[in-house]
């Protein structure tokens, strides 16, 4: 096939999909934890965005010609009012009514810590006290309610972390050629409550890996193309990508799903961004 034709298929196949993206919105937006990230794309030698939108059931995948905040306008995380998990892009604090972060990025921090910081001992106290309220809060059994005093001792217990690595850090200021430590419990300091959300709501899970493995698909596309010939074709891909994706959470046939899509007749131009 050409390259043409191949583009025409991504647009075709975008256009004749929109239906499933409405619905995918629809999930996203009526749900009470949505996973956001941004992952960079190649776009004629040009690095370019992708906003990635999660909640397990739904993604959406939307191309953009920069991060922040004109990164988010237009997509439904501009409106959202549930809570917001990412990975500490504080352009998403600006949307959504809580936050958690994702404490899988904190725990490879800390990791790294340990390694290049090996007088202090904060790092070692906070790496195990985040996977012991991780798996605290994984343990809990479906439908029972998190037990307010074991919640409030984990909480004492990372404040104490955090005023330790405040003494030791005034002790032992960070290395110029390593930083990663001291920002991260500057980061759990500043943000104590969005890192500890999930012991409070169990709708809110501790990481967003979610997003990651999204993003992964799309970089696996990526590789693959190298770089994108217009803009416009990535958002063609985007919403292939992310219509799949859907189908296939869904459980159903993902080849009889994406004929039936094609067999469609042509659809009006779409409104989704």
């Amino acid at each position: 096939m050409s390259v043409g034709m191949v583009c025409g298929l991504a647009r075709e196949f975008s256009d004749k999909s929109a239906p499933e993206r409405r619905a995918a919105l629809a999930a996203l937006m009526s749900s009470p934890v949505m996973h956001a990230d941004f992952t960079s794309a190649n776009v004629g030698g040009e690095q370019r965005q992708v906003l990635i939108l999660a909640n397990g059931e739904a993604t959406a995948m939307y191309a953009r010609e920069h991060k922040g905040h004109e990164g988010v306008r237009g997509t439904p995380l501009e409106t959202y009012v549930g809570c917001v998990s990412h990975d500490h892009d504080v352009t998403f604090y600006s949307y959504g009514a809580s936050h958690q972060e994702c404490l899988q990025h904190a725990i490879r921090h800390l990791v790294g810590s340990v390694q290049n910081e090996p007088r202090l001992t904060w790092n070692r106290q906070m790496l195990e006290h985040v996977r012991s309220m991780v798996h605290w809060r994984n343990s809990i059994p479906p439908g029972d309610p998190p037990d307010p005093e074991e919640v409030a001792a984990m909480e004492a217990r990372y404040d104490e972390v955090i005023a330790l690595a405040e003494r030791e850090y005034a002790e032992h200021p960070p290395a110029k050629y390593y930083r990663d430590g001291y920002n991260l419990f500057r980061r759990m300091r500043d943000y104590r409550d969005a890192h500890l959300l999930f012991l409070h709501d169990l709708r809110v899970g501790p990481d967003n890996s979610l997003c990651e493995r999204k993003a992964r698909v799309f970089k696996r596309r990526q590789h693959a193309s190298m770089a994108f010939r217009s803009f416009d074709n990535l958002g063609y891909v985007c919403d292939g990508i992310a219509t799949v994706d859907n189908v296939r959470v869904a459980g159903k046939d993902v080849f009889a799903e994406a004929s039936a899509i094609f067999g469609r007749p042509k659809a009006m131009p779409d409104t989704l961004s």
